[in-house]
């Protein structure tokens, strides 16, 4: 939707990160044309990142080779002494260029002569070379007031030497198209024809919907289209594809997507219902742009109403602005500020992370799908046993200063020359590196060792870290493990890197409403060894919490740059690099079972006499780093953590004994002994760790089927709360009159619930 105007320019706005083939961080932009300054002063002060404007070809170039850009110099110096980034569509045929005017009206939708549109836009794009890296070419020429031509009129004429102008003038700018209008019944000519011929020329994807949502008419998906039919799955009787359906048809994996055009018109403009609709659907569209990886910038149309300049303007009303007073140096009372305005405001200080940002290579066609199984995963290499990482409580938190020595230094995460994934020619670099990772945690925080052997080169900014040797973590925190793309209640991505002898962190995924990021980072470097030590607040890992038995989704991955750009990274699941699908993850569990003091030993008997600082039994050694450890025996009943609630326990299983033997610990006031359960299996197991669920007011908050770690026995869990000394504690895996504890191949000798006599045998100390 533009306007065609000579004296009015429609300008679009878009948010983005300067990215090659991968897609960005979520940002937000809004459109603004050619308009006045106070404009943009308010813009800016909403903290809004982006506007797009519309460089139109017959105002800028009149008369053949004669130039005339001063009002678009004065908008592109305005938005940039503001720290405003700058989308321009360049687009609209001069009288003089037309190869015809074939509907007889204005000559801006003609088809212009072979060869002029390259070299006008070449003239833009040197002129505003530092100045604006994303040119849009063309726009709505799906819709004949934009342009009269075929789509392969488009791709010849526009596209392909848009796309060469644009490259020969500024290599490290982006072309971005097609800006297809949600309408109309060519639309799915126009996606066919130019994905199929002109995919490579577009660096990023650009599309316009102003469909609804049901929120705001119950029949949109039903008689009409919705804003989700226009942007993903066609409704049930349309012929029109979504978006994404062209997309994934014409194997579009791994480029950005901005919906460069989007927005709610108040009718009347400034009625108060139907402003309050307008902030409604600003609203919805963020958040389904949060929910969708793939879907990376929203530019809003538009920002002030068009009436109050135009008199007889047709699309009065979709401003989040409307003038009231002429233009001058002070904009805070020029307009009707409506709500919507005060939205994105609001919006932008509370996630300042959408000012810029990079988030790589989140392709969403990988045929990736998770099977219902908790310890096992299908990808494309076929079906294998999940990936475990093991945090392991400590008490002692270590001071984060790159230096190993107060951190547990067990059972790592080891990244080999096996996990390498080349993404270019050069293989030379596949063999120089790898890492080690740890983890521990504490009661405010997720902490992470990663020792990685390889040349260290990166330069980028925060949001570009990706590109050089870095770190990239994935978190699913609530383990729901949605496929092929990160949702917006549990999800987190976060890097870290080395660049000019500091770590530089980022978060390019998470919650809508997560707190900033309070990571801290540090690092010792030797040679070509570099060690960091991460302390991550489980406030930014939220719905995580600091339990024994918690799990969470978990990747990593080491991006690798010897120099001459990003060549690959090597990683420990898929899941982050190629496609972003917390279905892939390994499983974090959060562990108990070690506890140290600050102590320095030669051997054992240095450790004698130091008190611990957990409640278990065990014994002390002198650990590989010269440190006192507090060993938990793996016999031991369990251990009591700084809230007083049970955190580890044991659990048995024989074949020798009856279902009577088996107590019922549903009100034990005092430590409950080892049970055994019968006639599961002619085995006998035993499991060193279990999984304990929250439970509240004597009534589990979770329940289910689960593995507990280090054992093949699958769970069930009831709704019998599990305390001790009448306190709240856990949940045990199993309890209840319908406790079950199934060995995996157990077969036709597995117990029914029914035959169960009562609750499970946890050993548990107060």
């Amino acid at each position: 939707m533009k306007r065609l105007s000579s004296i009015f320019v429609l300008p679009v706005i878009f948010f983005s990160f300067i990215l090659t083939g991968a897609q960005g961080d979520n940002s937000l932009g809004i459109n603004t044309h050619i308009l006045h300054n106070d404009v943009y002063d308010a813009v800016a002060a909403a903290g809004i990142p982006w506007v797009r404007i519309d460089v139109n070809w017959f105002d800028v170039e009149p008369q053949q080779g004669k130039f005339n850009w001063s009002e678009i110099d004065r908008v592109v110096s305005k938005a940039l002494s503001l720290n405003l980034k700058v989308f321009a569509t360049f687009a609209y045929t001069p009288q003089w260029a037309s190869s015809g005017n074939n509907d007889g009206k204005s000559y801006g939708n003609d088809v212009p002569k072979p060869g002029l549109y390259e070299k006008a836009l070449a003239e833009a794009v040197r002129r505003y070379r530092g100045k604006i890296s994303h040119w849009g070419l063309w726009n709505e020429v799906n819709l004949g007031g934009f342009w009269e031509g075929t789509a392969d009129q488009y791709v010849d004429l526009i596209v392909v030497p848009g796309y060469t102008a644009i490259k020969n003038n500024c290599p490290e700018c982006y072309s971005l198209g097609p800006e297809l209008a949600n309408v109309g019944d060519v639309l799915n000519d126009f996606y066919n024809t130019i994905f199929s011929r002109a995919k490579d020329k577009l660096d990023i994807i650009t599309h316009h919907i102003y469909q609804t949502f049901p929120e705001l008419d119950p029949w949109a998906g039903y008689t009409s289209d919705s804003f989700f039919n226009a942007l993903e799955k066609k409704r049930t009787f349309s012929t029109r594809m979504a978006l994404y359906e062209a997309l994934a048809k014409y194997g579009i994996t791994n480029k950005e997507v901005w919906i460069t055009e989007t927005g709610y018109r108040c009718k009347p403009p400034a009625d108060s219902s139907e402003m309050n609709n307008q902030r409604l659907y600003y609203e919805l569209v963020l958040k389904a742009q949060i929910e969708r990886v793939w879907w990376t910038n929203t530019f809003f149309y538009e920002i002030y109403d068009c009436g109050t300049d135009i008199p007889d303007c047709d699309i009065d009303g979709y401003g989040i602005l409307r003038r009231t007073a002429p233009a001058d140096n002070t904009y805070q009372d020029n307009f009707l500020f409506k709500p919507a305005y005060y939205y994105l405001k609001d919006f932008m200080d509370k996630h300042p992370e959408f000012k810029g940002g990079t988030q790589i290579d989140a392709g969403y066609d990988i045929p990736y799908s998770d099977i219902n199984s908790k310890d096992a995963i299908t990808t494309d290499a076929g079906t294998s046993d999940r990936k475990v990482v093991k945090a392991v409580r400590t008490y002692s938190p270590p001071v984060i200063d790159g230096d190993l020595k107060d951190f547990f230094l067990n059972q790592p995460a080891v990244l080999a020359t096996k996990d390498y994934v080349r993404l270019t020619s050069d293989s030379s670099g596949d063999n120089d590196i790898s890492g080690r990772f740890y983890f521990m945690w504490d009661e405010n925080n997720l902490y992470v060792a990663a020792v990685i052997k390889d040349a260290n080169f990166n330069s980028e900014t925060a949001e570009n870290i990706w590109k050089g040797d870095s770190v990239q973590m994935a978190f699913d925190s609530d383990f729901d493990r949605t496929e092929m793309t990160y949702d917006s209640d549990g999800d987190y991505e976060i890097g870290f890197a080395l660049v000019n002898n500091s770590v530089v962190s980022y978060r390019w995924v998470a919650p809508i409403t997560a707190p900033s990021l309070k990571m801290v980072a540090d690092y010792k470097k030797s040679g070509d060894t570099l060690t960091y030590e991460v302390s991550i607040p489980f406030s930014n890992l939220s719905p995580l919490k600091p339990v024994i038995g918690k799990v969470a989704g978990l990747s990593f991955l080491i991006n690798d740059n010897d120099g001459n750009g990003r060549e690959g990274f090597v990683q420990f699941t898929e899941g982050i690099g190629q496609g972003k699908n917390p279905s892939a993850f390994a499983e974090l569990i959060l562990t108990g079972g070690i506890c140290e003091t600050e102590k320095e030993c030669g051997n054992k008997s240095d450790c004698a006499g130091v008190s611990p600082n957990c409640n278990c039994t065990g014994d002390w050694t002198c650990n590989g780093r010269g440190m006192c450890e507090w060993v938990c025996a793996s016999s031991d009943a369990g251990m009591t953590d700084t809230f007083g609630d049970i955190i580890s326990a044991d659990i048995s299983y024989s074949d020798n004994s009856s279902p009577d033997d088996i107590q019922d610990v549903s009100s034990a006031d005092t430590p409950v002994e080892k049970d055994t359960y019968s006639e599961l299996s002619e085995d006998t197991a035993t499991a060193d760790t279990v999984i304990y669920k929250e439970c509240s007011n004597g009534v589990c908050i979770e329940s289910g089927l689960g593995y507990c770690p280090d054992s093949d026995f699958p769970v069930k869990t009831d709704t019998l709360c599990m305390t001790t000394s009448n306190k709240e504690g856990f949940c045990c895996i199993a309890g209840g009159s319908d406790a079950m504890i199934i060995p995996k191949d157990a077969g036709a000798d597995v117990q029914s619930p029914e035959e169960s006599s009562s609750g499970c045998g946890c050993n548990l100390i107060n």
